[in-house]
């Protein structure tokens, strides 16, 4: 059962990632209670606006997809599951630094 529980939670946590990529896409008008402002603190003055936002959308992607596939592989009782759950977790982290 929990893991089940975790496969689910891995699996949801990778498409909250994938709100971000809805932000920097500008999919939906920014309100500031939705998170990111579209902007970063080490890239939007030297690459500009529009191309931190293309930066943020593969970032965020690759962790979207990473997170899911990681979940799915928990659940399949893959046995590659942890290092595809450790190289989301770096894009993530990486990701959610930088932006």
């Amino acid at each position: 059962m929990w893991r089940t529980v975790a496969g689910v939670f891995l699996v949801l946590h990778g498409l909250v990632h994938g709100w971000y990529v809805v932000l920097a896409q500008e999919m939906v008008p920014y309100e500031p209670a939705m998170g990111w402002t579209g902007r970063s603190w080490a890239l939007t003055s030297w690459l500009g606006e529009p191309t931190t936002r293309m930066v943020a959308t593969v970032w965020y992607g690759l962790a979207t997809v990473a997170f899911v596939v990681g979940g799915i592989a928990v659940l399949a009782q893959a046995a590659w599951w942890r290092p595809a759950l450790a190289v989301a977790s770096i894009i993530s982290a990486l990701a959610i630094a930088v932006f």
